[in-house]
């Protein structure tokens, strides 16, 4: 099913750019596994391809007029999301949830659609509050390749583990945490109490640091200024439009 796929990432694609603990491609392998396993409800092949419009360092592997192509051969779910990856990831690291914390429970009850725009081309998008839990999910995932591969005390202050940690404490909050996570894993060589170090026990007892934080957020939103992106987002309330501000 996915020969196509793999065809055009190998043809159409420029998956160069190096990823922190291998190339590219072996992280987009990464994530589309975890996905398949752990995620078993929906398209693994949302973050096979999650990149593909887009990374935080404004490499795009495909161009836009290739966006049709690329389209006929995904389903329209997940279109969507491939679409909408690369503008979340630079909402959730600029404090996306930081600002949907300071809705009410009645807000999140009546939101309805959530609005963005596209990172390749500035182009206003929308997905469903339904498609945006999902997402969400898949973003969870996502972040796992990110954690540090050992001494994970040693390295709270990476900003994309905090991301990762006020992400899943959200969804958890709102009873929205679909995907499997591995609280279990532990860190090679490192303890707590006596006992092996997890990543369960490391996320609850430590605090996110806030300077590497609001360094972090003050890079994607240059990247987002040199490359034209807008990174306002709407959401849609059962009777008005509200704008979420996190620039």
């Amino acid at each position: 099913a996915n020969a196509g796929i793999y065809d055009f990432m190998q043809t159409q694609c420029d998956f160069s750019c190096e990823h922190a603990d291998g190339s590219f491609l072996d992280h987009l392998y990464f994530c589309h596994d975890y996905s398949a396993q752990h995620y078993r409800a929906h398209s693994p092949r949302v973050l096979l391809l999650h990149s593909i419009l887009g990374v935080g360092t404004n490499i795009f592997p495909i161009k836009t007029e290739q966006i049709a192509d690329l389209e006929a051969l995904l389903t329209p779910f997940e279109s969507r999301h491939i679409s909408a990856f690369p503008s979340f990831l630079r909402l959730l690291t600029v404090g996306l949830v930081d600002a949907m914390r300071k809705l009410s429970q009645q807000d999140m009850s009546q939101l309805k659609h959530v609005h963005f725009h596209r990172v390749i081309d500035n182009m206003e998008c929308s997905v469903t509050v339904e498609d945006f839990w999902i997402h969400l999910n898949y973003h969870v995932m996502h972040f796992l390749d990110f954690l540090p591969a050992a001494a994970w005390s040693l390295q709270l202050n990476d900003p994309l583990f905090q991301v990762f940690r006020e992400l899943y404490d959200f969804l958890k909050q709102h009873d929205k945490c679909q995907c499997t996570i591995n609280f279990d894993l532990t860190s090679p060589g490192e303890y707590a109490a006596g006992l092996p170090l997890t990543l369960g026990t490391l996320v609850a007892r430590n605090v996110p640091m806030k300077l590497a934080r609001t360094l972090g957020a003050k890079t994607i939103r240059k990247y987002s200024r040199e490359c034209k992106h807008s990174l306002k987002c709407t959401f849609e309330f059962a009777e008005a439009r509200r704008s979420i501000i996190v620039q």
